[in-house]
């Protein structure tokens, strides 16, 4: 038979005696007809609390499930599978109504039914469905907004995710508590890297030492086609089970078919023999610590007393080796930190006086208080022995501090190594997450998890050198995620479409003019008219015209005409058949103003003046245009910082501040907000639009890009280059699908995507 079925591992670790809680994994007994027909089903349940109505509800829950299941009359997974979880809801609903109601409050339930590419869900309460793939894994309950919802009692499962799977995906259902002892992170690796069988095991291993009162259930779903799924060795039944062989397998009983697992597995959780020997590490340091205190009882006496020489001159007390080691180790210590302590009195005074140096120095040895001055004859009158033995103890403590604060940076470092860890699992946990998040198009959670994945691996050091292959790849793959969601196409060679250098030395181009199939090019410096072909990428200089001023602006008029602005507040159209320039008046009512930016739409100019906080229409009148009227109606818009506008209709407006407009009839069209773009815009210097156009686009030269939005706002594409260092002016020709733009002396072209 072909297609796909999976391979169902079960996993329950749970001691009944010590558990806090009552919980079953059931996977029920079928005919190969069932199988056929409507595939796996699969429960797991979990009551959060000990109570003898507990193994009835799971019971019930079990049964209902199987029998109303298998028993439906409807051919369809996804209407029997509905029809079952109705069906048992009002069976519970019976239970709640007889006063048995609580459980509900503690209930917590995955209900699932896999056939072939089909998987339908039904979650309440703490469990979880992850969905894993390579490198990924998806809470598909977090995803669907499903989780942590209070259960209703009229209808325990009130709703169903569906979804389809296909070969070499794997699904993990478990409750809470396994999450609390291991991160999705490891999850994922143990179960894209192992068996489903092997996967069990080696989670059932690392919670050995978890705590005794905590239960842990799962399923693993792993998705195969028929002629990789291999049968499964009996030893391994316990706590992995195949259900898609064509013949019966063992049979599973509610609750009592998993005692056998449930005994073995105590074993694990019974504590270890651990406790005792640290009982016995205590006993021992507090025999020695009890013995050191008496030793040093017994010296301070002896400092006390008027005999103290005959008590220096008596036959020490036959005494183990170690005791006397450590009795002169903490004496010594004593004694030297008084010493240093002292000396470094002795030594600070010296600079004090600088005539009394020499006296000083000569009476440092007499600055001792009574107690060292006896401990420094008695260090004299030692024996040999003796003095080898306090040898032995200083070294003793010189090693031992050492050791100590090698072991304290040792310690700190593996805290700190600890902790870069986990901040790079944290990461690829975010990443796989905003990955998810793409999936269900949601951009703004996507970026915001990757930011936040970026910020996690940049906190690990570049000096850690045993995380920087982990670091590296992290960064890599977070970015190219940020360019997926920034929809940024990254040009690493741009297409050259002309070098207008090569029309003469010392040219400085300002703008760009698409008129046809040829690009014209205004000069400042002699204000020359360069055309560069389309078909051929000729260059050559059409003109150099005496004008007042330097050429600043230039807009196309008609398919032989276009605008443009000087520095002299003039205007002039330039003629391409005869290469002449011709002033026109451009009239203003206004004699103290800047023109920042100007366009045209449907004949009229419309004039930029930030000066007087206004956008000026001009009418056409004969060859000229007439004075301007204020197209601003709202008093309360600022365009004093705007560098450039673009009409299509409506008006719209880039600012030096990164902001972008879109102005309809006078004011503010509130409907159009753009999209977070990251990065933001920084002093973008060109909007373009026009009536032939579906999208707006903005030149931003500190980022080295261009930006396209659509008419809402919406962020279509960023093309980026690092090629892009000295970005001028920019046209677009949606109709060959490009935008031509001029680059310090270079034309390039970039082909539009989607």
């Amino acid at each position: 038979m072909n297609g796909i079925k999976a391979k169902i591992t079960r996993l329950l670790v749970h001691n009944p005696e010590q558990g806090r809680s009552t919980v079953n994994v059931f996977v029920p007994e079928i005919t190969p007809l069932e199988l056929q027909n409507l595939g796996h089903l699969f429960v797991l349940t979990e009551i959060d609390a000990k109570s003898d109505i507990n193994k009835k509800v799971v019971q019930l829950v079990e049964s209902e499930l199987k029998n109303h299941y298998y028993g439906s009359d409807k051919i369809n997974v996804e209407l029997a599978f509905e029809d079952a979880l109705q069906k048992t809801n009002n069976k519970l609903h019976e239970l709640i109504a007889s006063g048995e109601k609580d459980w509900v409050d503690v209930f917590n339930c995955i209900v699932g039914v896999h056939k072939g590419s089909e998987l339908h869900i039904a979650q309440l309460g703490g469990m979880h469905a992850f969905f894993i793939q390579k490198t990924k894994i998806v809470d598909i309950v977090d995803q669907a907004g499903e989780a942590g919802g209070k259960v209703n009692p009229l209808k325990i499962f009130s709703n169903v995710i569906s979804g389809n799977v296909k070969e070499n995906d794997s699904l993990l259902f478990c409750n809470n508590s396994l999450l609390d002892y291991i991160s999705q992170e490891k999850i994922r690796r143990i179960i894209t890297e192992n068996s489903p069988e092997d996967a069990v095991r080696t989670i059932q291993s690392l919670l050995g030492d978890s705590s005794n009162g905590a239960s842990f259930i799962a399923i693993i779903l792993g998705i195969k086609s028929v002629e990789a799924v291999v049968s499964v060795s009996e030893d391994a039944q316990a706590t992995s089970v195949l259900l898609n062989r064509a013949q019966r397998t063992t049979p599973e009983h509610s609750m009592d078919g998993l005692i056998d697992q449930e005994r073995s597995t105590s074993e694990l959780l019974t504590p270890s023999i651990w406790p005792n020997i640290s009982k016995g590490i205590k006993s021992l340091t507090g025999k020695v610590r009890n013995r050191i205190s008496k030793r040093e009882l017994t010296e301070d006496t002896e400092e006390k007393s008027e005999v103290t020489r005959k008590i220096k001159n008596r036959k020490p007390e036959r005494q183990g080796f170690l005791a006397t080691v450590l009795s002169y180790t903490i004496l010594a210590g004593k004694r030297i930190f008084e010493l240093a302590v002292l000396g470094i009195r002795g030594i600070g005074g010296l600079f004090r006086k600088k005539e009394t140096i020499r006296g000083r120095i000569r009476t440092l040895p007499h600055n001792t208080n009574k107690g060292t001055a006896r401990f420094l004859v008695r260090l004299k009158n030692m024996s040999n022995p003796r003095k080898a033995i306090l040898g032995i103890a200083v070294l003793l403590i010189v090693i031992f501090a050492f050791n100590i604060v090698n072991l304290g940076k040792r310690e700190d470092q593996k805290q700190l190594r600890e902790g870069y860890e986990q901040a790079l699992v944290q990461a690829e946990e975010k990443t796989s997450e905003a990955e998810a998040a793409l999936i269900y198009e949601n951009e703004e959670d996507s970026r915001v998890l990757l930011s936040e994945a970026k910020t996690l691996v940049q906190s690990v050091p570049d000096e850690e050198k045993d995380f920087q292959s982990k670091k590296t790849e992290l960064l890599q793959l977070i970015q190219n995620q940020l360019d997926k969601v920034n929809h940024i196409v990254k040009i690493t060679g741009p297409n050259q479409v002309a070098d207008l250098a090569t029309a003469g030395g010392g040219l400085s181009p300002a703008g760009l003019v698409l008129i046809g199939d040829t690009l014209y090019s205004y000069e400042s410096a002699d204000n020359s008219i360069l055309s560069a072909s389309l078909e051929d990428q000729s260059v050559a200089i059409e003109s150099a015209g005496a004008i007042d001023g330097n050429l600043l602006k230039g807009i196309p008029l008609t398919t032989n005409l276009f605008l443009l602005y000087t520095s002299a507040d003039n205007f002039y159209e330039y003629n391409i058949a005869d290469a002449s320039f011709t002033k026109r008046s451009v009239e203003s009512a206004n004699v103290d103003k800047t023109i920042k930016d100007f366009n045209t739409y449907l004949g009229r100019i419309y004039t930029l003046d930030t000066k007087n906080n206004q956008i000026f229409r001009h009418e056409k009148s004969a060859n000229d245009w007439g004075s301007g009227t204020a197209w601003i109606t709202d008093d309360s818009l600022d365009v004093t910082n705007a560098n450039s506008i673009a009409v299509d209709g409506s008006v719209y407006v880039a600012k030096n501040n990164g902001e972008v407009w879109k102005l309809f009839a006078g004011g503010k069209d509130e409907d159009f907000k753009t999209s977070t773009i990251d990065p933001a815009f920084s002093n973008p210097t060109k909007i373009h639009a026009a009536p032939d156009l579906d999208n707006v686009y903005v030149l931003d030269p500190n980022n080295k890009r261009i930006v396209v939005l659509n008419e809402n706002g919406g962020l279509v594409n960023q093309y980026f280059s690092d090629s892009f260092d000295n970005l001028k002016d920019f046209t677009v020709s949606e109709s060959n699908n490009a935008i031509y733009l001029l680059n310090g002396n270079n034309i390039y072209k970039i082909d539009l995507e989607g």
